[in-house]
């Protein structure tokens, strides 16, 4: 069950699609939101804008500052009118309701450390991811996969939320991440009307889909649903937008997939389909590593 939502508002044009989204899952399982805004030290910002010699201006301190208190009062007037607009409770402690409530909160350190740290505490994390202007940068989103462990829905402004996640697309592979992908997406999976697995093959060879599709099947079923079994055969698209065409072909509310992805040399490296997911695609898409 998902009760717990942590939701980074970043003070940018994202926070309303990000709360939306939250808010869909919110409003299925009767969560709380806890929305977190992590504003940046002045100094980190300072030390990108600072010339050879090391110096900077009071004019360019005082730019940095504004800046990041704008962005606070952004996300903080965003929470309001999400509260006002849905007439969400806003309280710090569990009650009995059969709405979703919400909390605020702000603090100042690493975006990606912070969110990564408090998203272990919580059962869903929705996070925006960047474009030109906004969001969450391709590898302050792997950062915080990784160091969190938990389910994070990525979404963009390009795909409005739904009113609720009925039909859900599984991307399978016979890897320990989608085994775990299928064990942290499961409550979506049984709230949903419609599950559509699709098992994308790497090469020509077929015989493991019946396998795979057998296996699944009667899985699933334990739990109430009965998936549609799709299979992708290989071709000359790559398996991430085949999965993310499918997906949208299907009508499907959301994406889920397991995140293949490790630390070598203290750098994050992720598998292809991991890879599109957060840096190009425009789909919703549940993520687990």
């Amino acid at each position: 069950m998902i009760k717990t939502i942590l939701v980074p508002l970043l003070g940018d044009k994202l926070d309303e699609s990000v709360l939306g989204f939250a808010y869909v899952a919110a409003a299925q399982f009767r969560s709380h939101i806890h929305v977190l805004h992590v504003g940046r030290n002045p100094v980190d910002d300072v030390l990108r804008l600072t010339t050879g010699d090391g110096f900077i201006t009071r004019e360019v301190w005082n730019e940095v500052e504004r800046g990041i208190r704008r962005r606070r009062e952004s996300a903080r007037e965003c929470f309001d009118r999400f509260c006002k607009a849905r007439a969400i409770q806003v309280c710090d402690a569990p009650k009995a309701m059969s709405t979703p409530s919400a909390s605020w909160q702000q603090v100042e350190g690493n975006l990606a450390t912070e969110v990564g740290m408090q998203a272990r505490f919580h059962d869903l994390t929705v996070v925006g991811r960047a474009d030109d202007t906004s969001g969450f940068t391709p590898r302050e989103l792997g950062d915080i996969l990784v160091r969190s462990g938990r389910p994070m829905l990525i979404v963009s402004d390009t795909k409005a939320a739904p009113k609720a996640f009925e039909t859900v697309a599984v991307g399978w592979k016979d890897t320990l991440e989608a085994a775990h992908m299928m064990t942290a997406a499961m409550p979506m999976l049984e709230a949903a009307k419609r599950v559509v697995v699709l098992i994308a093959s790497e090469h020509s060879d077929a015989s493991a889909y019946g396998q795979y599709a057998k296996r699944l099947t009667a899985e699933l079923k334990w739990h109430g649903i009965e998936p549609e079994i799709r299979h992708l055969a290989p071709g000359a698209v790559p398996v991430a937008e085949a999965l993310v065409d499918a997906a949208n072909k299907a009508g499907a509310d959301l994406l889920v997939l397991g995140g293949y992805g490790h630390s070598r040399a203290k750098e994050l490296v992720f598998g292809g389909v991991t890879r599109y997911m957060l840096e190009t695609a425009n789909f919703p898409a549940l993520i687990v590593h």
